[in-house]
């Protein structure tokens, strides 16, 4: 959840999460202290201060993971050539926190299978992978796939973007999946995923419920109360 809007922090209590993320760099403050905030170096233009910033709040205890590279093998996201991820990954390392992969589009694709082998090559620190996972309402398809990305690296894994999505929708009214269809999902998928020993945490994609492609996903209403999806979530233990 980014910090762009007023309530952020709201949300992230109505939830009742252990951990957030912002898909940035800047500590998000006044929040419980059992809740942990984990930044993310987003892409490849960020400043030497940001690093040396974070690993003052490293020292501190403030933070205690740190995210890589959002979504490297998307033009539309960070937009980065393996080369120039695994350049700039001792810079991520230097933090001496653990470090999650870039979270790519296709945590199977050819984008992060090099960058996870190059990285291995060169002795470098990953110490799990993040998982952006967009599927149909089928649990034993979105589990047998996580399975699938584990046994290819064998590191634990992060899902940091998850949720039922139909990219072919050109408005809400077209999406095939329905809101009771995408709560079943989550009420099946959840306790499954809290079973499985090498998926560590998950995170919740809160898109708006008037988005054409994931508008069935929404945890959050418009005035800022929670779907029945979002209460599922947030009563979820």
């Amino acid at each position: 959840m980014t910090l762009k809007t007023i309530d952020w922090l709201n949300k992230v209590k109505a939830v009742n999460v252990s951990w957030h993320y912002t898909w940035g760099s800047v500590f998000a403050s006044g929040e419980s202290a059992n809740v942990e905030y984990v930044p993310m170096i987003w892409g490849q233009w960020f400043a030497d201060s940001t690093l040396t910033n974070l690993q003052s709040l490293a020292k501190q205890g403030s933070i205690k993971n740190l995210l890589g590279f959002n979504e490297p093998d998307n033009a539309q996201q960070a937009n980065m050539t393996v080369q120039q991820a695994i350049t700039l990954w001792p810079k991520l390392m230097s933090l001496n926190v653990p470090l999650g992969s870039p979270a790519g589009v296709n945590a199977l694709g050819t984008w992060m299978q090099s960058f996870m082998h190059k990285a291995d090559s060169l002795h470098y620190r990953v110490d799990y992978v993040t998982v952006h996972l967009y599927v149909g309402t089928s649990a034993d398809n979105f589990m047998s796939t996580i399975k699938q990305i584990h046994d290819l690296y064998g590191k634990p894994i992060w899902i940091t973007e998850f949720a039922v999505a139909d990219w072919n929708a050109k408005s809400l009214s077209q999406n095939q999946y329905s809101s009771t269809a995408v709560l079943q999902f989550m009420k099946t998928v959840l306790p499954r995923l809290d079973t499985v020993s090498y998926v560590q945490r998950y995170a919740w994609f809160p898109a708006s419920t008037t988005d054409a492609n994931l508008g069935t996903s929404g945890l959050f209403n418009g005035d800022g109360s929670l779907t029945a999806l979002g209460s599922y979530y947030a009563n979820h233990n």
